[in-house]
C-alpha cells in the first residue's frame, strides 16, 4: 500500500490536534476572593482545581502573601499531587490576622498539565483591630432626682463588632448591655433614678468587653438644697448609704433595674453607623501667615508622628490656618486597598482653609533602618503615597542617613490621608503606551503562538508525542523514497 505526502499530513494533523487537546489544570476559589478576620482571629481560605483533556501529575499550590509578615497561614488540607481526568483536589489554609492591615494573597500553582485560573486568582484580606470601647456623659445634670437620668454615649472606636458588653455604676454589679455595638458605631444608654432622692455624690460608669475593662467616666452632681430633698437624703443614709451604688444597691442610686426598666433601656438604645478609624497621635500648629513666593518650613516635632518638616506653597496669602497631622493605628476604612508595606499611615489637612489656595507642599520623613531591615526592602523602595481615588505614588527623594534612619523628601499637589511604606509593583499608576490595530493583531498571534509553545515546554507527554510524531514522519517519507526506487528502476538498469 502506498504512503502519499497526503497520508501523512493527515495523520499529523490528527497527532497535533491531540498536542493542542492537552491534560489541563484549572483552579478556582471557593471561599470569597475578599475577607475580613478581626485582629487574631481566624478565617478559612479554600482552593478546588480540576483536570480535564487527561491526569495532571506533580499538583502543587503554595500561597504568596503581600506583605509577607502579618499573617499566620497553616495548610489544613494539602492538594492531591495527582489528579484524574475530570477529578478535583482541594487545598484549606487557615488564615490568623497577627497585624492590622490590607493583604493580597496570590498562588504559585505548578503541575504536569497546562495550568489555569477560574474567577479571581488573589484573595484580598483586611484584618481588622480588635473592638475597643469608649464611654461618655452626655449633658449630665446639676442634680439627681427621681425620674432623672445619666446619658451615656458608648463608642466602638476598635474595627470589628464589640459583642458582650456589660456596664457597671460605681460599685455595683455588671449588668449585660442590650446590643451588640458593631466597629466605628456608637449606641446610647441611661441609668435611671428610681428611689426618689437627690444626693450630692461622684458617679462612675465602667464599661466592659466579657470581664475586660474598657474604659470609665465620672460626672459629679451636687444635692439639692429643698427641704424635699434634705428629707429624701436622711432617707439614703437610712437605707445603708448604698448611694450610688451601682444601678441601686441598697436604696437605691442609678436605679434598681427591673424588667420593665430594661425593656424601656432597650427601647431607648440606638446605634449610629458612624464610622471611625483610631488616631494614636496628633500635631496641630498654628501658622499665623502664609505668603506667596515665601517658603517657611513648618517642624512637626512628635515622638509618634516621623513626619519631620512640611514646607507649604501657596497662591495667595492666608492666615491663622491650622496645619493639622494625624497619625492612625491603621489603614483609614474610606480609604482604597494599599498593597505592600505600610510604614505608617497618616492624614495631613490644614483645617477650614480654602483648599485651591494651595499649590503644593513638600514633606520630610524619616524611617526606621530596623523596619526596613525587617521587612526585606531597600531605601531606594520607600515612598510616601497620597490616596485620591487610589493610592499615589508621590515623586520621593532619598535624603540622607544616619545610625537609626533614612531620611527621604516628597513632593505632594494637596493634602489628604498619606501612607510611607512601599507598593507592590503592579499598583504602581503607569500611563499604558499606545498601540494600533496591527500591533494587536501580532499580539493575539504571538499568544496563540506562545500558548503552544508553552504547552509543549510545560507537559511532558507533549514532548514524547512530537519527538514520537517527527520520528514516524521521518521513517515514512525514507521508506516512501525507497519504494520509489524500487518501483521505477534507472535506464541504465533497464538496459
Amino acid at each position: 500500500m502506498k504512503i502519499t505526502n497526503i497520508t501523512i499530513t493527515i495523520i499529523m494533523i490528527i497527532l497535533m490536534t491531540t498536542i493542542v487537546q492537552a491534560a489541563t489544570l484549572s483552579c478556582q476559589q471557593i471561599t470569597d476572593a475578599s475577607i475580613t478576620i478581626p485582629q487574631f482571629s481566624s478565617s478559612n481560605v479554600e482552593i478546588r482545581c480540576t483536570a480535564s483533556g487527561g491526569s495532571v501529575s506533580n499538583v502543587q499550590i503554595i500561597p504568596n502573601p503581600d506583605p509577607s509578615s502579618g499573617l499566620t497561614i497553616v495548610n489544613s488540607q494539602t492538594m492531591s499531587t495527582s489528579i484524574t481526568d475530570q477529578s478535583s483536589g482541594t487545598a484549606k489554609w487557615t488564615i490568623t490576622g497577627n497585624s492590622p492591615n490590607d493583604y493580597v494573597m496570590s498562588y504559585t500553582v505548578s503541575s504536569s498539565a497546562t495550568n489555569s485560573w477560574s474567577g479571581s486568582d488573589e484573595t484580598e484580606i483586611e484584618v481588622s483591630s480588635p473592638a475597643q470601647l469608649a464611654v461618655d456623659y452626655q449633658s449630665p445634670p446639676s442634680t439627681y432626682t427621681s425620674g432623672d437620668t445619666l446619658d451615656l454615649k458608648i463608642s466602638n472606636i476598635g474595627g470589628t463588632t464589640a459583642n458582650n458588653v456589660r456596664i457597671k455604676l460605681n460599685s455595683g454589679t455588671q449588668l449585660n448591655f442590650p446590643i451588640s455595638i458593631s466597629a466605628g458605631s456608637t449606641a446610647s444608654y441611661s441609668w435611671t433614678s428610681t428611689t426618689g432622692y437627690d444626693e450630692a455624690d461622684t458617679y462612675t460608669t465602667y464599661v466592659y468587653i466579657g470581664d475586660s475593662l474598657q474604659d470609665s467616666a465620672s460626672t459629679t452632681v451636687a444635692a439639692d438644697s429643698s427641704e424635699e430633698s434634705s428629707d429624701d437624703n436622711s432617707e439614703i443614709d437610712a437605707g445603708g448609704a448604698g448611694g450610688a451604688g451601682g444601678a441601686g444597691g441598697a436604696g437605691g442610686a442609678g436605679g434598681t433595674f427591673t424588667e420593665e426598666e430594661e425593656t424601656t433601656t432597650q427601647e431607648t438604645t440606638t446605634q449610629t453607623e458612624t464610622k471611625k478609624d483610631v488616631v494614636i497621635a496628633t500635631k496641630e500648629i498654628l501658622i499665623e501667615k502664609i505668603i506667596p513666593e515665601q517658603q517657611t518650613p513648618q517642624k512637626i516635632e512628635s515622638e509618634d508622628i516621623d513626619v519631620e518638616e512640611i514646607t507649604l506653597q501657596v497662591n495667595s496669602e492666608m492666615n491663622a490656618v491650622k496645619l493639622n497631622v494625624k497619625k492612625y493605628e491603621a489603614k483609614p476604612k474610606n480609604s482604597g486597598i494599599f498593597k505592600g508595606n505600610a510604614y505608617q499611615y497618616l492624614e495631613i489637612n490644614l483645617g477650614d482653609a480654602k483648599k485651591e489656595n494651595l499649590d503644593s507642599a513638600k514633606i520630610k520623613f524619616k524611617v526606621k533602618k530596623s523596619w526596613a531591615k525587617q521587612k526585606g526592602i531597600t531605601k531606594e523602595q520607600i515612598a510616601l503615597y497620597r490616596y485620591t481615588t487610589k493610592w499615589d505614588e508621590l515623586k520621593t527623594q532619598f535624603i540622607n542617613e544616619d545610625e537609626e534612619n533614612y531620611y527621604f523628601e516628597a513632593q505632594t499637589p494637596g493634602f489628604s490621608y498619606f501612607i510611607i511604606g512601599t507598593q507592590t509593583k503592579e499598583e504602581t499608576n503607569l500611563q499604558p503606551e499606545e498601540t494600533n490595530e496591527k500591533d494587536n493583531v501580532d499580539e493575539n498571534t504571538n499568544e496563540t503562538q506562545a500558548t503552544f509553545v508553552q504547552t509543549i515546554q510545560t507537559n511532558p507527554i507533549v514532548i514524547i508525542v512530537v519527538v514520537i510524531v517527527l520520528l514516524v514522519s521521518i521513517y515514512l517519507i525514507v521508506n516512501h523514497a525507497k519504494k520509489r526506487v524500487l518501483n521505477h528502476p534507472s535506464k541504465k538498469e533497464k538496459k
